[in-house]
């Protein structure tokens, strides 16, 4: 009887264990899509800490007595495998190797460190603090170039392994993922309604309402709307497949029941809405993905029995779709959507330009890749010649291909671990595929999610990871052969059975009237497996609790600067860098803070401190990422007085290497290269400097104005830009050097002949635009204003140009022509204050001495 009480309450136990996990994984999939996909440090704080609680239950069900059957079987091992892999290829970054192993695997990094020697830098004190002892993440010695990244990326591959095993271990995983499957329908219904009146109601820069969406349009709680579709069709699918076996258990009777029954009509309603949300946040790869994946299962399944169901599927979805995009005023003819079907626009598309960077690095470092988080270095080094896509506003942080973007930053183990992951994922979709409807409707999910990993890295976003994790884990887990009709018993009896089944080992259920054994091997293996996940779970709390402590200090240093309290938002922010050490981004800002306090400060020996605290800071920086270019450029601010001209220029080169998108510094080196070289070496950093920013034509204008030669303007420093041509052309003329002035414009009329061979692209009306203000440059005035009309004509709703042509007819004294087109401005945009003060100078004129004698 002893013995009988004590495996009872270990039943008891690994229960409670279950269910715990369970709760876990529900909740996370209810909670994290809200807080933005949980991308940032609080939802993944909230995230981790479920995951940490989901943990603990499963080392308690671990040593609790009955060994945990492993349900995935050589698919679900060969996904733990190749996940192990890439965390192995991070996990290798961090170790330190002697020279001759580093350039055998890596030959990159003698290219790209160590190109300033330490004794190089300016002198500074250490004023830094403990931050200057947290030399463990410099990259020294390493086969990768960002440790911290890697590191990073190695506590969220633990989470993921860890996910996947539990789910994989759970007892009665079909019936778990029923459970997750109307979880889903009621998350993607709620996410999907949101998304839709938030895309009504606002536009989709902002977040709820309110948050302002830096670098991109989001959709519902997803700060990037290419994102959203990645956790929608997880949704989407299992909402499917939750439909489908509803039809099947309905059997023959299922066209009299398909609208009668409730349950089936809420689920067509569902699903209705989720469809509708990913054609309306008009990602294109994710409605590709979505239809590939839906296709492939029909394909799977279609057979002359199934034909009608499927047909009478797909317009009950399709009717209440259609309904919902006439009932938002959606329009696919004006949206993104229509790029699928010209495929030579994606010519022009920045993907391109990505994955050749993802590739560039490959020869440098082949085995275990970069390391983490430098591909958003590499896309600044491997420029494009067209400016839009290499240019101080442009910054990608991803390949936009979940695979190449291991290559680069993994190298070919994790590439190759990445590899075998998908291959095991593509082998429990064919074998589950026609086992039940609700197994189908995860494999549409997941199927998803691999196509659309092909031109985005939706996975790197917390909530949508977790979520397709514990989903592969269930499918894993799942029977590979389809449950027999008529087996002699009513459906639960059969749904009881497979649970009993599932149960585990006959033999651990038997009780046996023995005295207890003493604890064996095994046990203390468990217990040694047990104590490493504890460790584990510390340590990743540890961690995401340091990534949130920081966001609380970045906040409140944003907080002090808004109230002009920088010495104190720069403690705030130092604060937060040494939260995350490993964070290079957080010491970057740090930085940029400090700078702030210089600028506002009045007191020179705080101006002093400041500016030592960021030569110490760029020096930090260099040494943990080499890659960063913006420390080069603090040393030629902050420490001129102790460097020689050559060096400061040797500074600049250096920077403009890493990043030669950035005008400001293209500028800085145009002006050394002017000072130490001459004129000829200087005008092409000049010419960089015009080419990735206009705003610039002011200083080059001061710098070379009166060194140059009509010849020299037009064919060596105005770059193939129409716009920053006549900038030029404008502050040519304001300086009284009217015969370059006319070179740059009669350049930029030359270039708007052949607009389809300029690296950009123009709005309706432009071209035009562009071609009247040359032509009044030229003093041709009436065909300057002929040109202006017709890109009014063009364009009829840009208030700015409608402006522009007003102002030229008041200039030709055709003042009712000028009437006409500022109330028409007026009425497009009636707070218009530039539209209001030309109405007054007109009415001035009118009513002026001519106007007098006149009457």
């Amino acid at each position: 009887m002893p013995t009988s009480t004590a495996r009872s309450s270990t039943a008891k136990i690994q229960e409670y264990c279950q269910k715990a996990i369970e709760i876990v994984f529900i909740g996370a999939l209810f909670i994290a899509p809200w807080l933005f996909g949980s991308a940032g440090p609080t939802g993944q704080f909230l995230l981790t800490l479920g995951w940490g609680v989901a943990v603990f239950a499963f080392i308690v069900w671990l040593v609790s007595g009955d060994r945990l059957v492993w349900r995935g079987g050589l698919e679900g091992l060969g996904i733990v495998v190749g996940l192990a892999m890439i965390g192995c290829s991070a996990a290798i970054h961090l170790l330190f190797v002697p020279e001759s192993i580093q350039s055998f695997f890596a030959p990159g990094m003698s290219t790209w460190q160590g190109l300033i020697p330490a004794d190089a830098w300016p002198r500074a004190s250490t004023a830094a603090g403990p931050m200057a002892n947290q030399s463990f993440w410099f990259a020294s010695n390493r086969l990768g170039l960002n440790p911290g990244g890697s590191f990073q990326f190695l506590i969220n591959t633990i989470i993921a392994i860890t996910t996947f095993v539990m789910a994989a271990c759970l007892r009665a995983p079909e019936s778990f993922l029923r459970r997750i499957a109307w979880s889903a329908v009621v998350v993607g219904l709620g996410v999907s309604i949101f998304g839709i009146a938030q895309h009504v109601g606002s536009h989709d820069g902002l977040a709820y309402w309110t948050y302002e969406i830096e670098g991109g349009l989001g959709f519902g709680p997803f700060i990037n709307r290419n994102h959203y579709p990645f956790f929608m069709n997880l949704c989407l699918g299992l909402s499917i497949g939750l439909l489908l076996d509803r039809l099947a258990a309905m059997g023959r009777h299922w066209p009299t029941m398909l609208f009668s029954d409730s349950t089936t009509s809420w689920l067509l309603v569902a699903i209705a809405f989720m469809a509708a949300s990913i054609i309306i946040c008009v990602s294109r790869g994710g409605v590709i993905s979505a239809v590939l994946a839906i296709m492939i299962m029909v394909t799977i399944h279609l057979n002359l029995g199934q034909a009608a169901k499927f047909t009478a599927i797909g317009l009950a979805v399709a009717v209440p779709v259609t309904l919902i995009m006439l009932w938002v005023g959606f329009e696919i003819a004006e949206s993104r959507l229509t790029m699928i079907a010209e495929t030579d626009r994606y010519s022009s598309d920045g993907r391109w330009h990505l994955w050749r960077v993802a590739l560039a690095t490959v020869p440098d470092f082949p085995w275990f890749g970069s390391g983490g988080e430098t591909f958003r270095y590499w896309e600044t080094i491997y420029t494009s010649s067209n400016p839009r896509w290499n240019s101080a506003g442009m910054k990608s942080i991803r390949a936009d291909n979940e695979f190449l973007d291991v290559l680069n930053e993994y190298g070919i183990l994790g590439f190759a671990g990445l590899i075998l992951a998908l291959a095991a994922v593509i082998r429990t979709i064919s074998k589950s595929a026609r086992t039940t409807g609700l197994a189908a409707g995860a494999c549409i999910g997941l199927l998803a999610v691999c196509f659309h990993s092909v031109v985005d890295f939706g996975l790197r976003v917390p909530a949508t990871g977790f979520f397709a994790t514990v989903v592969a884990g269930l499918l894993v887990s799942l029977p590979k052969t389809k449950p027999h009709r008529g087996s002699g018993r009513s459906r639960r009896g059969r749904q009881r059975a497979r649970e009993f089944a599932d149960s585990g080992p006959m033999e651990t259920r038997r009780e046996t009237p023995s005295e207890p054994q003493p604890l064996g091997r095994e046990w203390w293996i468990r217990l040694g497996i047990g104590v490493v996940l504890g460790l584990a779970v510390l340590m990743v709390f540890r961690i995401k609790r340091g990534g949130f402590d920081s966001y609380r200090f970045r906040k409140s240093a944003e907080a002090l600067t808004e109230v002009e309290r920088y010495e104190d938002a720069a403690e705030s922010m130092r604060r937060a860098a040494t939260a995350v050490p490993w964070d290079v981004t957080s010491r970057l800002d740090y930085v940029r803070t400090l700078q702030l306090a210089i600028r506002h400060s009045q007191a020179d020996a705080s101006r002093a401190v400041a500016a030592t605290k960021i030569l110490n800071q760029g020096q930090l920086i260099n040494q943990q990422c080499p890659l960063v270019w913006q420390p080069y450029a603090y040393t030629v601010q902050y420490g001129s007085d102790q460097l020689a001209p050559a060096e400061r220029l040797k500074m600049l080169s250096l920077a403009r290497r890493f990043h030669p998108g950035e005008p400001n510094v293209a500028l800085l080196v145009g002006r050394g290269s002017l000072n130490l070289v001459g004129l000829d070496a200087a005008i092409p950093s000049y010419r960089d400097a015009l080419k990735y920013s206009p705003r610039y034509a002011s200083f080059v204008v001061d710098d070379l104005g009166h060194n140059l030669s009509t010849q020299q303007v037009t064919e060596q420093l105005l770059p193939a830009d129409p716009e920053t041509c006549l900038k030029m052309a404008e502050e040519f003329a304001e300086r009284g050097m009217d015969d370059l002035s006319i070179a740059s414009a009669e350049t930029a009329f030359r270039q708007l002949k052949a607009p389809d061979q300029l690296d950009r692209n123009f709005e309706p009306g432009q071209i035009e635009f562009f071609r009247s203000e040359a032509l009044k440059i030229l003093d041709k005035p009436q065909e300057a204003l002929d040109a202006m009309r017709q890109a009014v004509n063009q364009n009829p709703k840009d208030v700015p140009m409608r402006l522009r042509l007003a102002q030229m007819y008041f200039e030709a004294d055709r003042l009712e022509e000028a009437t006409r087109e500022v109330r028409i401005c007026l009425q497009f945009k009636p707070g218009d204050g530039a539209a209001r003060r030309l109405q007054e100078e007109i009415n001035r004129r009118k009513s002026g001495p001519s106007a007098l004698i006149g009457t």
